[in-house]
């Protein structure tokens, strides 16, 4: 089965993550530190396209020299 793969683009912005997902119109989410940014990336996409958090790929872009 090939999954779909979302691109999130990632930003420090003071002491959080911002994960954009340009693909999906209006879905981003934040992240307090780099260990939380699969999975918060992984829980807005699984809730806004009401699929499993396991049934996708994600590529992060980070941003600014990240």
């Amino acid at each position: 089965m090939i999954k779909t793969t979302y691109k999130a683009n990632i930003t420090k912005d003071g002491s959080f993550w911002f994960i954009q997902l340009p693909s999906l119109e209006n879905v981003f989410t934040q992240a307090r530190n780099l260990d939380e940014i699969d999975v918060m990336t992984r829980d807005v996409v699984s809730m806004m396209l009401e699929i499993p958090a396991d049934s996708f790929d994600l590529e992060f872009i980070f941003e600014d020299g990240q």
